[in-house]
C-alpha cells in the first residue's frame, strides 16, 4: 500500500470551516444545559405552581351569560385536576355558585374555560378563583 492511501491518508487535510461552527455550536448548546441545569439545582428544584385567573369577555347566550376565563400557571410545576370556583352575587338575587377542573394547566402556559351564568356577571359582584389542584 502507497503512503497516502487508506485508512490515515485524510489526517493531514484541513478541518472546513462548517465542521468548526457545527463543533462551537454543539459546544454552546451543551454549556448551556448544563448551566440551565446547575441554575436550577443551586435555585432549590423546581418550583410549586403559581396558578393565576383572569376574567375575559361576557357572552350574552340564550341560556343566560358566559363569563370567559384564563387560567395562568406561572410556576415551574404542571397542575392537575384543578378546580375552579366562582361566586356571583347580583344585585337584588340570590348568589349564583359554580366549578369547573381542568384536566391540567402545565408549568408556564394557560388554560381557556368558561362558566354559564344565570345573571349578567358585570351587573353584580363575581369572585373566580383557584380552590385546589394536584401533582401529576
Amino acid at each position: 500500500m502507497k503512503a497516502g492511501k487508506g485508512a490515515l491518508a485524510g489526517l493531514g487535510a484541513r478541518t472546513p470551516p462548517l465542521e468548526w461552527a457545527m463543533a462551537a455550536l454543539g459546544l454552546a448548546l451543551l454549556l448551556f444545559i448544563l448551566g440551565d441545569l446547575g441554575y436550577r439545582v443551586l435555585a432549590g428544584g423546581p418550583q410549586e405552581p403559581d396558578l393565576r385567573v383572569e376574567r375575559l369577555a361576557v357572552l350574552e347566550t340564550g341560556g343566560g351569560f358566559l363569563q370567559k376565563i384564563r387560567i395562568v400557571n406561572r410556576g415551574d410545576r404542571t397542575a392537575a385536576q384543578v378546580a375552579i370556583a366562582a361566586r356571583l352575587e347580583p344585585a337584588g338575587k340570590a348568589a349564583e355558585e359554580r366549578r369547573i377542573t381542568l384536566d391540567y394547566v402545565p408549568r408556564g402556559s394557560s388554560r381557556d374555560a368558561a362558566f354559564q351564568l344565570a345573571s349578567d356577571p358585570r351587573q353584580g359582584r363575581l369572585v373566580v378563583e383557584v380552590v385546589g389542584f394536584s401533582f401529576p
